[in-house]
C-alpha cells in the first residue's frame, strides 16, 4: 500500500502488507517480491485481524453509538 497519514492501520505491525512510497518503483518491486514469497501467511493474519475488528458486530456497535451521540445531541 501506498504510504499515507490517512490510514491508520500498521499493515506492516500486523504482518499483512508492506507500506511503500508511491513514487519508488523499486521499492514496489521489493514490497510486492516479499507479499508474494510470504501471501498465505500474510492472507492470514490479515483475515484474523479483520475477523476480529471488522466485522457486523463490531460494525453495528460503532455505528449505534454515532446514532446515539447524534440523536442526544439534537
Amino acid at each position: 500500500m501506498s504510504r499515507t497519514d490517512y490510514f491508520d492501520l500498521d499493515l506492516e505491525g500486523l504482518g499483512c502488507g508492506r507500506f511503500v512510497d508511491g513514487d519508488d518503483p523499486d521499492a514496489w518491486a521489493r514490497a510486492l517480491e516479499e507479499v508474494l514469497a510470504d501471501a498465505p501467511a500474510m492472507g492470514r493474519r490479515g483475515r484474523a485481524f479483520a475477523e476480529q475488528h471488522w466485522n457486523d458486530q463490531t460494525f453495528a456497535a460503532g455505528l449505534t453509538a454515532v446514532l446515539d451521540r447524534v440523536t442526544a445531541a439534537g
